[in-house]
């Protein structure tokens, strides 16, 4: 089997891992989806960039009339830059201004450039503070163990929110590397039943369960067969963000590596002495032996 059909397609933290080499370039055409996507920092970092740039090439254009702003000192770099600045911002402090009609056209080429520029950098960090993202935690480590007599592949997860998910649902998908009858190395993907596939709101936990029964992809596989066949386990959730009333999503890759056999996980829930319910977040990874448990199960 070639070793690209065996390489992980999808990072522990959800992130594709697969590099696209050859496609048309569009900068432009995708722009707007490249900026909404891409970090604060790298996106506050372009804006600066760009401010710096337009600043910089306008100081320059000034230059070219050394008498067209009044006030500006002659062959002062620094005093067409700031003019520049302020004519970006319209700020328009009054010491220097434009006084030929070179430097008039200039200023209003300048000036309308940088009430288009300021809407677009407005719009686009609205979008991105509004843009729904999840903030749904995945256990490190997926299980299988008995459970009901039964072996079952159990994966925990977590709202981070203290607001919850609205209607979620949850996937989980067997990718196996393979070949055709003709020897074309492929994946096939396997759906993992789940006893449970959605939940009308998702406060804090939901362990996702699937029984290894025969008729599931999982079953004759054990942990050194796993490995050697090198699969990929997905889990992806969706649902409805209450807060902002916008769909999310969130997805987390297992490994051969990543699955911990004959162990689950730990009960979370444990009563306080008043009474109340409390969830124990610090135990959200912790595995346990594979015993009866008499407290009520989360999943």
């Amino acid at each position: 089997m070639n070793d690209v059909h065996r390489a992980r397609a999808i990072s522990p933290q959800g992130e594709f891992l697969i590099r696209t080499i050859g496609r048309p370039a569009a900068p432009l055409r995708d722009l707007f989806h490249d900026l909404l996507v891409m970090s604060w920092p790298s996106f506050l970092l372009r804006v600066v960039f760009v401010w710096l740039a337009t600043n910089i090439v306008f100081a320059t254009i000034y230059r070219f009339d050394p008498g067209g702003v009044a006030n500006m000192r002659a062959g002062s770099y620094a005093d067409a830059f700031f003019f520049s600045v302020q004519t970006l911002s319209t700020i328009g402090y009054g010491a220097m201004a434009p006084q030929s009609f070179f430097a008039q056209v200039v200023v209003a080429s300048e000036a309308f450039l940088g009430t288009i520029g300021t809407a677009l950098v407005t719009g686009l960090m609205f979008a991105k503070f509004s843009r729904p993202t999840a903030r749904v935690q995945f256990t490190e480590r997926a299980v299988i163990a008995e459970r009901d007599g039964v072996p079952t592949l159990m994966v925990r997860l977590a709202n981070a929110r203290d607001h919850g998910i609205m209607d979620a649902s949850a996937h989980l998908t067997l990718i196996e590397p393979t070949r055709t009858k003709e020897g074309e190395p492929i994946r096939r993907f396997h759906e993992l039943t789940l006893e449970r596939s959605s939940t009308p709101l998702l406060n804090l936990t939901w362990t996702l369960v699937h029984p290894i029964t025969p008729e599931s992809p999982l079953h004759g596989h054990d942990a050194e067969s796993l490995a050697a066949l090198q699969a990929e386990i997905v889990a992806v959730v969706r649902g409805v963000d209450i807060a902002i009333a916008q769909p999310v999503s969130m997805r987390r890759s297992y490994v051969a590596c990543e699955l911990v056999w004959g162990k689950r996980f730990a009960d979370m829930m444990s009563r306080a002495p008043d009474g109340s319910i409390v969830a124990d977040c610090r135990r959200f990874n912790e595995l346990v032996a594979n015993v009866p448990h008499s407290s009520p199960s989360e999943g």
